[in-house]
């Protein structure tokens, strides 16, 4: 995907849920102090800072399962790397995700997780192994083949600075499948159809970022 742009590189905080940039501060980092300001955190509107996207066990390698664990800054399986790919509408056009995915989603900006131990890329990316579906499980998968890496901006959902990831390989674009965690703090990321009531999205499907030191 020759139309990905790395944050970070310039100093910059990508501030998820809003689109906008602000400075960084120099020395900032985020799990690790090797990843350093270009890595960036997930973190959900059920559980805050407080827990971030980790891989279980740590190793990377194809499948490994994503929980949600606390953040620390010796935590290398919670180094992840940002990467902007295009709008649903670019990604369309070269095949990468469907036409009525643009229908309803066009304008969004996709974005990768690119695992990165120690500041160290390994080419696997946060996804799914398959179509997503409810209860499907977001585990390490390669990076820049397909849209079951791509996350995309839900911008017509955005609260309280939140706001849901659509997996790329979705299919069902009137209530897609999006990033979910879990019932506890420390459970699996999986899947799971838009939720929503009296028009606010389930808390569990939320979420915010930031590049650098967690608040």
């Amino acid at each position: 995907m020759s139309m990905k742009r790395r944050f970070g590189a310039a100093g910059v905080v990508l501030v998820l849920a809003l689109a906008l940039s602000v400075a960084a501060p120099l020395g900032s980092r985020a799990a690790t102090p090797s990843c350093g300001v270009g890595c960036y955190s997930l973190y959900s509107q059920d559980y805050g800072t407080g827990y971030i996207p980790a891989v279980k066990n740590g190793t990377a390698s194809t499948g490994e399962a994503i929980d949600l664990a606390a953040s620390s800054d010796s935590n290398s399986a919670e180094d992840w790397y940002p990467d902007e790919i295009a709008t649903v509408a670019a990604l369309e056009a070269a095949g990468l995700v469907s036409s009525g995915l643009d229908q309803n989603y066009g304008n969004d900006m996709a974005y990768e997780f690119d695992y990165a131990p120690q500041g160290a890329e390994s080419g696997l990316c946060m996804g799914v192994a398959s179509t997503a579906a409810d209860n499907t499980a977001v585990t390490l998968q390669p990076c820049g083949v397909s849209g079951d890496t791509l996350w995309i901006v839900d911008s017509a959902d955005v609260s309280g600075g939140y706001l849901p990831l659509i997996n790329g390989s979705d299919t069902n674009f009137s209530t897609p499948y999006v990033l979910k965690a879990g019932s506890s703090a420390t459970s699996a990321l999986t899947t799971y159809t838009l939720q929503v009531t009296n028009s606010t999205v389930a808390t569990s499907q939320m979420w915010n970022a930031e590049l650098g030191e967690l608040p």
